[in-house]
């Protein structure tokens, strides 16, 4: 979290500690573990970390970082390419060492400097002027056997950042330890006085610093006399890369730290919520554009429930970008456009992302004279959402709730070929903030009842004289499963040559001499069975039968679906 600072006015006298001191220092390795060829606590293993130090220095701007991997394997080689992430600006890589010591003791050293390294930058994923950048660079003549050592710092300019530690890594870690000195504030000791105070991004001072922590059994942060904080962990699984697997970042180990204004959780989030209810009121408010283009879907005889499915209707045939392409700065400026700031920019302009289309069908709610709110959840396929983790930008999507006759129908707009009164699995059952009829509130989604996704199989099959067969089999599916295979057909586009062969790529496998047709029935077909919008898909094959053996080939359930889908 980065902090704003202000002084009182007083005179400080700040004493500087040189930066080189505080580095970690290169270690000789131990003769085990110059042989080591496997590793008992973790057995086969590509590599492994012998070693990993961070330790961030807040007052001084400064945090440092050092770690000793040995390659088991050549897949384990990989290591030795290291890849330095930070935020443009005031901020640099400096003070970069590494070696590579091979199995015999003889040492190769890094020679490159900062400056000579490659940078990539890379822009954050909503598109806003937030860029990163990492330096890279490759330890010299790793072979399996190598131990790799390295080390860096990184420097920031004015203004205070918390650390975050990340505990699991691609590989066994056997000791790691953390260090964090935090702003003179929350330090203890009349030696730590100070008249500096921090400021957030809405202008408000900072009273508190804590931390959000997933440790292991028995592990404990500790605080010194001076308020220094460290942890020192030992037999650190690797991140977990397994099929199927939730999503490992709520389970992973580590350590969360900020700075905030709030006193307390309850305070935290009851800021947080105001200020982003604000927020969204303002994009989403129905101007007098956004009210001429309502008027102009619905009619006057309109129920509220039908206004409500026409403007649903027209939300979700604009241009999704995260659905297909983001414009680039270049090219909106090329057309003319720019990035949305209100909900009429987004209609104007017929596109925007998930959330500028969710918060533009809210501001056409809202214009039509219909009782509407917006509720912003965790994306249950990144992680799920945690209370004590006093962290707004954990929160992903927006979703809208509908309020009619006392009753709310919750929506999913900025899901493209969202089914209206469907929400999308990610964001059923989230957690997140909401806004009421009386301000803000934490809140959770409701689950979609299991009624509401369904797969119906039916087939026609004829077998002649010779046992062959020919035969249509046809599979409706509604509700969730549905959505996934419309924008499957959306993504690989319907009619598209070799649509059949990417399309059947989700399917289960096919033997040999068998064929397979689909046809897609999108969610606003007049022959759609009631509101889960059916996804069709049919299968035709001139020979089912299994060549040498007894039993009849019959389509199975598409595949491509996470078992929590199921």
């Amino acid at each position: 979290m980065r902090i704003r600072r202000f002084c009182l006015p007083a005179f400080l006298v700040l004493v500087l500690i040189t930066p080189a001191l505080m580095s970690a220092q290169f270690h000789e390795p131990t003769p085990d573990e110059l042989k080591m060829t496997d590793d008992p606590k973790a057995p086969g293993a590509a590599a492994v970390y012998l070693d990993f130090q961070e330790v961030a220095n807040d007052p001084l701007h400064y945090q440092s970082y050092y770690a000793r991997i040995k390659v088991l394997q050549e897949k384990g080689k990989e290591a030795a390419t290291v890849e330095l992430p930070y935020f443009r600006g005031n901020r640099q890589i400096t003070n970069i060492k590494g070696r590579t010591i091979h199995a015999d003791g003889t040492v190769v050293p890094l020679t490159v400097k900062p400056e000579d390294l490659t940078t990539l930058s890379t822009v954050t994923n909503n598109g806003d002027a937030l860029k990163f950048a990492r330096k890279v660079f490759t330890l010299p003549s790793v072979e399996v056997g190598s131990i790799l050592e390295y080390s860096y710092d990184l420097r920031y300019g004015d203004g205070y950042t918390s650390p975050f530690w990340e505990l699991q890594k691609q590989y066994f870690v056997h000791k790691a330890h953390y260090a964090f000195t935090p702003f003179e504030s929350f330090q203890k000791g009349e030696a730590n006085k100070t008249d500096l105070r921090l400021m957030d991004a809405h202008g408000d001072k900072i009273n508190s610093m804590q931390w959000w922590s997933i440790l292991p059994p028995g592990v404990e942060i500790k605080s010194d006399a001076s308020g220094h904080i460290s942890l020192d962990v030992t037999d650190i699984p690797p991140v977990p890369d397994e099929q199927w697997m939730p999503p490992i970042d709520s389970f992973l180990y580590k350590v969360n730290f900020y700075y905030i204004s709030a006193f307390s959780g309850a305070d935290y989030w009851e800021s947080e919520a105001k200020n982003w209810s604000k927020d969204t009121d303002h994009f989403a408010e129905p101007s007098n554009s956004i009210k001429q283009a309502a008027a102009g879907i619905v009619a006057p005889g309109d129920t509220d429930l039908v206004k409500a499915k026409k403007l649903y209707k027209a939300v979700q045939a604009l241009d999704n970008t995260d659905f297909s392409r983001k414009k680039g700065e270049a090219e909106l400026k090329q057309l003319g456009l720019h990035e949305a700031k209100r909900a009429e920019d987004t209609w104007s302009q017929k596109s925007g992302s998930r959330q500028d289309i969710a918060l533009l069908y809210l501001a056409m709610l809202r214009a039509a004279g219909l009782t509407a709110y917006d509720m912003k959840v965790v994306n249950r396929d990144r992680g799920v959402f945690a209370t004590g983790y006093f962290n707004i930008d954990q929160l992903d999507d927006d979703i809208v709730i509908l309020s009619l006759a006392g009753k709310d129908i919750y929506l999913d707009p900025g899901e493209k070929m969202c089914p209206f009164q469907i929400v999308s699995w990610k964001h059923s059952g989230a957690g997140g903030i909401r806004q009421t009829a009386a301000g803000r509130s934490l809140a959770v989604s409701p689950m979609l009842p299991y009624t509401a996704n369904t797969i119906s199989r039916s087939g026609d099959i004829n077998f002649d004289e010779h046992g062959a067969a020919t035969g249509y089999f046809r599979f409706l599916m509604s509700g969730e499963r549905a959505m996934h295979w419309r924008q499957v057909v959306m993504e690989v586009g319907q009619g598209a040559p070799g649509e059949r062969q990417r399309a059947g790529h989700h399917l289960a496998p096919v033997p040999q001499g068998r064929h397979q047709d689909h046809r897609h029935q999108g969610p606003h077909h007049p022959r759609r069975r009631h509101h889960h919008s059916p996804y069709r898909q049919a299968g035709r094959s001139d020979q089912l039968q299994d060549p040498g053996r007894q039993r009849r080939y019959l389509p199975g359930q598409p595949q491509g679906f996470h078992p929590a889908q199921r």
